[in-house]
């Protein structure tokens, strides 16, 4: 199945605009300025501490709706050495948005959420995310390949009994 089949949106901070719409509307400002965080690989890696996060200002996080963030959200990284690399979005309790470098993936519903983030963080997912790889400088890809990857989805039940299995052995 294509994994936009399942998906109801596959985004990234660009397609809030050009990249002079976004240099002049998506002004990152201090964390007391600040209305909305942007979620990268780097807070995640930091465990969300405010120490290098940043933030956005509300007239910014509206401008950058197209890349709003939800608890649990898939978010991939699509640029560098981390390309590829899958998390969730946590619940921070504050507005959210996508950072530049990463792909965010919004299931069609709740149900396959976190049995395509389990997909995707496995090693047939991170395989298939690095399948999409175009240039060698600097490696990437974009949300127009990941929309056309094609990756096994199973029925309801399964991907229920695997997500349960999953959280049981290792989430105790």
């Amino acid at each position: 199945m294509k994994l936009e089949q399942i998906t109801s949106i596959i985004t990234d901070y660009v397609a809030n605009g050009s990249f002079a719409s976004l240099r002049d509307n998506a002004k990152y400002v201090s964390k007391e300025e600040g209305y909305a965080r942007v979620i990268r690989l780097t807070d995640e890696n930091n465990n969300y501490s405010d120490d290098d996060s940043i933030y956005v200002s509300k007239q910014s996080y509206e401008f950058l709706s197209k890349s709003k963030l939800h608890a649990k959200d898939i978010i991939v990284t699509n640029v560098g050495a981390y390309l590829g690399t899958v998390f969730q979005c946590p619940n921070l309790d504050i507005p959210m948005t996508l950072g530049p470098n990463a792909i965010l993936i919004k299931p069609n519903d709740s149900v396959i959420n976190d049995y395509l983030y389990y997909l995707l963080y496995s090693k047939y997912g991170h395989d298939k995310l690095v399948s999409l790889v175009s240039g060698s400088a600097m490696p990437k890809f974009n949300k127009t390949d990941l929309k056309k990857l094609d990756i096994k989805i199973h029925d309801i039940k399964t991907q229920q009994h695997i997500v349960n299995t999953i959280l049981s052995h290792f989430f105790i």
